[in-house]
């Protein structure tokens, strides 16, 4: 249902899935990624600070819950996951984020985000004043859903976008959803540093571009016979070539 865009009844069956057991991280991690692209923000909110308290010494549930918090512009709830952070991780780190985001509420200072530069990075732009915007989310290959109100491994990107922190091999969907459905623009994506950008008519969910990205084998040293391929020799070369090997599609209207 995620995989061909049905959001509203993927949401429905997640909901059942959490009335049956409502301890299952699992469950209600389908549920806030579903409810997040239905458009229902409060309701993902609800179940992402639900798996911080279903999981109170995760770290990971900590920082996901207070990313969605801050791109919801609810500082008190994101601050109180960071200070938790903070207190779970006791870093030097985790205490500079904490007390960065108190004084970013206060406005007393603007403090980096302290994350790492996303390698998905999908930003709204739209040309329709008067007329609600729509959000960016990403269906990944996994049958994750990522949003800003669900940033199961992403960061908040602009005002409504969204970036991923990893992008493995296999074939992403950007969709779009929540917005007015006159609204107009561009979605612009920064993918391992290849840039595309992507018009839109219509602010309804929908698919906008395809992103498939592919891990390949280098070529072969010339020291080594011909005929035999080895693999990359380390680490950087096998993401030279995995930066190298991707498309940036238009998606079609309709899901597959």
């Amino acid at each position: 249902m995620i995989q061909n865009g049905d959001f509203l009844r993927a949401a429905g069956e997640a909901r059942r899935f959490v009335e049956l057991d409502p301890d299952l991280a699992l469950a209600r991690e389908l549920l806030a990624q579903t409810e997040a692209m239905a458009g229902r923000r409060e309701s993902a909110l609800r179940q992402v600070d639900a798996l911080a308290e279903l999981e109170p010494r995760s770290t990971r549930a900590h920082v996901r819950a207070a990313r969605a918090f801050t791109a919801a512009g609810d500082d008190r709830r994101a601050c109180a996951h960071w200070r938790s952070l903070a207190e779970l991780e006791g870093t030097p780190g985790a205490r500079a984020r904490a007390e960065g985001c108190v004084a970013r509420a206060t406005g007393s200072i603007t403090v980096e985000s302290g994350d790492p530069p996303p390698v998905f990075q999908v930003q709204v732009e739209c040309d329709s004043q008067g007329r609600q915007c729509p959000e960016a989310g990403v269906v990944t290959p996994s049958g994750r859903v990522i949003s800003r109100a669900a940033p199961f491994g992403a960061v908040p990107e602009g005002s409504l976008g969204v970036g991923l922190l990893s992008a493995p091999p296999g074939l992403y969907r950007t969709v779009l959803f929540g917005g007015d459905p006159q609204a107009k623009g561009r979605v612009h994506l920064v993918v391992h540093g290849r840039r595309a950008t992507f018009s839109f008519s219509g602010g309804e969910s929908t698919a906008v571009a395809t992103t498939r990205i592919e891990e390949r084998w280098g070529a072969p040293p010339e020291s080594q016979p011909a005929g035999v391929v080895g693999p990359i020799a380390s680490a950087a070369d096998a993401l030279g070539q995995l930066q190298q090997n991707f498309d940036l599609e238009r998606a079609q209207r309709r899901w597959p």
